[in-house]
């Protein structure tokens, strides 16, 4: 997998509205349905009218063979080809896109370095560097407690890098990093993707699914952080910066997203797995 896509659908456009359901599952969604609604329409009251709801519901997806929830939580074609090469059970992606008014060697020598994204992270309360290609992250959380990883640089390139976790570790996840010229030499474009090993298997996806709007806007303020950087040598006071963003669930999600990186507007989550096309989002 040496080209990473900037985005994917969570499925093919070709199957995005085939029915997902097998015949047995609508066969059940249908027996199921009918007999929650004519249950339902029996009893009466508001646990009557839940009942019908569910009943209803059921009925539809059995006969249309489409269900949005089944849909949510299957991984994306890229997931599915990660997982396959890693030889993961499941695997959530996430991706951002940026471009640097900084030749490409330049962007690539700052990015490599972990200190120097580290102390551009407001959650991130130390690395160390454990031995030439590998160091260790300790991160703020909630509750005061304390997130640690090793991350080691495992691939480096004229035009990309890729850091991961050792296998079987808590917090297993692949950092991959991709470099090029942008048009009209406006500088370097960087495109991230970042692709987490969430456990307890569907139910373990689904959370981080759930959890991919914080990580895509967290993602994108540490870019244009790396932007402002290069670019001017300092990084302005805003929103990341403030005391109360020093764990990394306290994310802007009101920001604006057009702000400094040219990221394009979130998309429809019916279309796109929670994704931003082109410049940022699931993949």
């Amino acid at each position: 997998m040496t080209e990473y896509p900037l985005v994917a659908t969570r499925a093919r456009l070709s199957t995005i509205h085939e029915p997902n359901l097998t015949a047995s599952e609508r066969t059940l969604s249908v027996a199921a349905g009918a007999v929650l609604l004519i249950n339902g329409l029996r009893t009466g009251g508001f646990g009557g009218i839940a009942q019908a709801c569910l009943g209803s519901y059921g009925l539809i997806r059995g006969v249309t063979g489409n269900c949005a929830l089944k849909k949510a939580v299957a991984p994306t074609p890229f997931e599915e080809e990660f997982q396959e090469q890693r030889g993961w059970s499941t695997s959530e992606a996430v991706t951002r896109s940026i471009t640097i008014n900084k030749p490409q060697d330049e962007v690539l020598a700052f990015i490599r370095e972990p200190q120097n994204i580290a102390r551009l992270i407001p959650w991130i309360d130390s690395v160390q560097s454990t031995d030439r290609n590998t160091s260790r992250w300790i991160a703020n959380a909630p509750l005061g407690r304390k997130l640690e990883w090793n991350l080691t640089l495992a691939e480096v390139q004229a035009d990309s890098l890729r850091w991961s976790t050792a296998p079987e570790t808590r917090w297993e996840h692949d950092i991959s990093v991709q470099f090029k010229q942008a048009p009209a030499n406006r500088g370097t474009e960087v495109k991230v993707v970042i692709v987490g090993k969430p456990p307890l298997g569907t139910l373990g996806y689904a959370l981080a699914n759930a959890l991919a709007l914080f990580t895509d806007k967290a993602l994108l303020n540490v870019l244009r952080s790396v932007k402002q950087q290069l670019e001017t040598g300092e990084v302005s006071t805003n929103h990341m910066r403030q005391d109360k963003s020093s764990d990394l669930f306290h994310v802007d999600l009101k920001a604006d997203e057009s702000e400094g990186s040219g990221a394009s507007q979130r998309p429809s989550v019916s279309s796109v797995k929670s994704g931003v096309a082109l410049e940022g989002g699931n993949v």
